[in-house]
């Protein structure tokens, strides 16, 4: 038997051995459930001429093999007036992403998208002039407008 000098307690090898096992499995199980440390896009969005069925906007996020729909989360946008800003809050479950991919609309119509802060462990605002040539319009972007504070893009629903 093992003995602790300390304490003058007696530990077979089958009681250490034993408790050895349980503390890998416990940790092991830990380990595979630990939450992904995840990302929190927080923005504000005002709607311009956007029909009832296109109001769903799409951010992908690619973590190093391209965009696609599992890598992607989409948002209902709820707001029934157009040019007022609405609050909007979006998860994205990964940490380690090497692009962000905003499709705004599914059909025509425009958006205004401000006051991006981005939260991984401390919240980063992103200020859009300093990222300017960082945006680039694609597919059905017909027109994209960049301030410090708000991007307004206009979509012509062809994609």
């Amino acid at each position: 038997p093992i003995i602790s000098r300390k304490m003058n307690l007696k530990i077979s090898k089958k009681k250490t051995a034993l408790f050895i096992f349980w503390v890998v499995f416990f940790s092991s199980i830990y380990l595979l459930n630990k939450p992904q440390t995840s990302i929190r896009l927080d923005f504000q969005v005002a709607l311009h001429n956007a029909d009832d069925d296109d109001r769903t906007g799409v951010f992908y996020y690619d973590t190093g093999k391209g965009f696609n729909e599992k890598k992607s989360v989409k948002i209902r946008y709820y707001q029934e007036t157009d040019g007022l800003f609405y609050p909007y809050s979006v998860g994205i479950p990964v940490a380690n992403i090497q692009q962000l991919r905003f499709d705004p609309l599914f059909g025509e119509g425009g958006v205004s998208l401000k006051d991006l802060t981005i939260t991984k462990y401390s919240p980063k605002r992103i200020d859009f002039s300093l990222t300017q040539n960082s945006i680039k319009p694609l597919h059905s972007i017909q027109e994209l407008i960049i301030s410090s504070d708000e991007v307004k893009i206009i979509s012509n629903g062809e994609d």
